[in-house]
């Protein structure tokens, strides 16, 4: 029991007394004693729990804060008192605050579990979730806030780590090209992916639903069957097995599939996923290698060159018929007999140093010699290519080699050398020829065109002193004379041009020729494009080329003259000048033109020397100039050919070497 005792001092009578009075107050010391104990737990409990709590007026400024709440944010309580909650967010998650708050002001109740992001006080980006209510005076009114924040950062990375672990699964099955599906306990199609569906050949709206039995090979239903049957029973799931497949159109696909359980929440098995790999192609490979194995061993018993295996230390494991014959020793005597048996000793220490080379490179020897001893004591060649033997781990065990007799061959070989010195003679003497007789027509040439111009200038004189007293045939001879005695000088100008493509020749150097083209436009050519109304087109800059500048001239020359000469009437003449570089060191030069074209069974024959496809009354010319192209383009170590049909004008074209930009090394 508790008293609560007043005493105060009287004086009665003159005497001095101390009256007073007792209450008891052990109602009230217990509702005191449960206040106490309800703030301290009340404490306890703000200071103990993970979760933030908070008090704010109603500006939203806070008035209490617990340690948690200090802790998510990274200040201190202290930091936080007087502090807006809208300071430690981003404008627009604030502007979402104030109304949550706003709406629990104005309606009076809770606004429970709604989050935003806020910014700690070491600027990293939290998320929370906070539970908001009225707090109220004694009289009700709302004087403010209080409130329950969670951290739930690492739940919203968990749930973004889930949301792109399923993107990633989603993105998987999407892409990849195993055939993914499940099915329920009857075998009906409940998830398929793409890949399935192309492998299967039915969209995905006719998978769904359907049943396994529908495309699987009649003689496999049963095996399949048994499959999901033996992982529904066992709960393991099967690898590795073969499945067949009809697809829609008809054709049959071969697949290697895997199954295993499809559980719900609970844990029971309610079906199947299932993954099939496309084998088809392997399958045709398999059925591919073993006939090609079976053509293997049928070819190598039929070959005429030897085959052979043979272990590290040189003795046979593997040999065919071919070697027996060659060697003269029968498939018994052969098997473990050692190389070193029938190769001479001189020989033995080069064959051995050819097998240990392929054995420390790794790397195949091709076409070494290798003379033989045969069972009867005769002696016969061998051309022997050698390459390593591996077991599946890469390891070389041994060596395989094929042996080609070629005994008759080295015969041929003695013959043929002392072939080559005598024909080395003959080459000597016509070389000698062949200079003699260009310098024959040099000077041949040069020698008949002094009394060639006599005869023009003479003939020409004499007919015109005769004028008015020569009839008709006369005046037609003085002109067939003269007519002739100008073919012939442009005859003998044609051989010396030919001629001096390797009398005149020149070292190669740098040629460039869009300046040669240049140059003919206004020079050479000049005259007959206007008389002709032509035009030289250079689409893109030439490439440079390596040659004999009077010679790339000549051969440009002689191309686009050509091409302008060779026209069609009354349509002007356009020439077109293209080059590419070739793989390797060579130029690609072509020279189109819309002229009258060449026949196909004339294309071979037009650098012929001499060779005309038109009578000298159409077209002028000695049918030489394609005669020179070829023979200047052979100087270069190229190739001269034409593209041409009869109408749709011609494309000549060159290959000479390429020449070196600037910068080239």
């Amino acid at each position: 029991m508790a008293v609560e005792i007043r005493t105060f001092p009287v004086v009665i009578d003159g005497q001095a007394l101390v009256l007073g009075n007792a209450r008891d107050i052990s109602e009230r010391k217990e509702a005191e004693e449960a206040l106490r104990w309800s703030e301290e737990k009340y404490r306890t409990i703000l200071t103990e729990i993970q979760d933030g709590y908070f008090e704010t007026d109603i500006g939203g400024n806070f008035t209490f804060a617990n340690d948690s709440l200090a802790r998510i944010l990274g200040y201190s309580k202290e930091d936080l008192i007087g502090v807006n909650n809208r300071a430690y967010m981003d404008e627009e998650n604030a502007k979402s605050v104030y109304r949550s708050f706003n709406k629990v002001y104005r309606t009076g109740e809770p606004n429970k579990g709604f989050s935003y992001q806020i910014i700690g006080k070491d600027g990293s980006a939290r998320f929370i979730e906070v539970s908001v209510s009225p707090l109220r005076s004694g009289e009700g009114e709302t004087v403010g806030f209080r409130g329950v924040m969670r951290d739930i950062t690492e739940r919203k990375h968990a749930e973004e780590a889930l949301r792109q672990s399923e993107e990633r699964y989603r993105t998987i099955l999407k892409e990849m090209r195993d055939g993914y599906y499940e099915v329920d306990l009857a075998g009906n199609f409940t998830f398929v992916n793409d890949s399935a569906c192309r492998y299967l050949g039915y969209s995905r709206d006719e998978m769904m639903g359907m049943n396994y039995r529908v495309y699987t090979v009649k003689e496999d239903v049963e095996s399949v069957f048994k499959v999901f049957n033996q992982v529904y029973r066992t709960s393991e799931p099967v690898e590795g097995f073969a499945w067949r497949a009809t697809r829609k159109d008809g054709t049959r696909g071969f697949a290697e599939a895997s199954v295993s359980p499809l559980r719900n929440d609970e844990g029971q098995v309610v079906g199947f996923r299932c993954v099939g790999r496309d084998v088809t192609e392997r399958k045709q490979a398999e059925d591919a290698l073993g006939q090609s194995e079976e053509r293997y061993r049928t070819i190598l018993e039929n070959i005429e060159d030897g085959y052979f295996e043979v272990d590290l230390r040189g003795n046979y494991t593997f040999f065919n018929d071919s070697l027996c014959r060659m060697l003269g020793y029968s498939r018994d005597e052969m098997m473990g007999m050692n190389y070193g048996t029938y190769t001479p000793k001189k020989g033995a220490q080069a064959v051995f140093k050819a097998f240990n080379g392929v054995y420390r490179t790794g790397k195949p020897i091709e076409g070494f010699s290798w003379e033989v001893l045969r069972k009867d004591g005769s002696r016969r060649f061998g051309e022997v290519s050698v390459s390593p033997l591996r077991d599946p781990a890469g390891n070389i065990t041994g060596f395989r080699g094929i042996h080609r007799d070629i005994t008759e061959r080295k015969q041929a070989e003695a013959e043929r050398e002392a072939l080559l010195k005598d024909l080395k003679k003959v080459n000597r003497r016509l070389e000698q020829s062949n200079r003699e007789l260009q310098d024959f027509v040099y000077v041949a040439s040069h020698d008949l065109r002094e009394p060639l111009r006599k005869i023009t200038s003479f003939g020409t004189l004499l007919q015109e002193s005769l004028g008015g007293k020569l009839d008709e045939d006369q005046e037609e001879n003085f002109e067939f004379m003269v007519d002739g005695a100008d073919r012939m000088q442009a005859m003998i100008d044609a051989l010396l041009t030919y001629s001096r493509v390797t009398t005149q020749a020149k070292p190669f150097e740098q040629v460039d020729l869009n300046k040669v083209i240049e140059d003919l436009k206004k020079v050479e050519l000049a005259a007959l494009l206007d008389e002709t109304n032509g035009t030289i087109h250079v689409p893109e800059s030439l490439p440079p080329v390596r040659g004999d500048p009077s010679q790339m001239h000549q051969l440009l020359q002689n191309l686009t003259g050509n091409g302008l000469k060779y026209r069609r009437e009354a349509i002007p003449p356009e020439i077109t000048i293209r080059a590419h570089q070739m793989d390797g060191d060579m130029v690609r030069v072509e020279v189109q033109d819309n002229g009258i074209g060449i026949d196909e069974e004339y294309r071979d024959q037009v650098f012929a020397m001499f060779k005309r496809l038109h009578s000298r009354q159409r077209y002028e010319g000695t049918g030489i100039g394609l005669a020179v192209c070829q023979k200047v383009v052979d100087r270069h170590g190229g190739e001269i050919g034409v593209e041409s049909a009869p109408g749709e004008g011609s494309t000549f074209w060159f290959t000479v070497p390429r020449g070196s930009y600037s910068g080239d090394n």
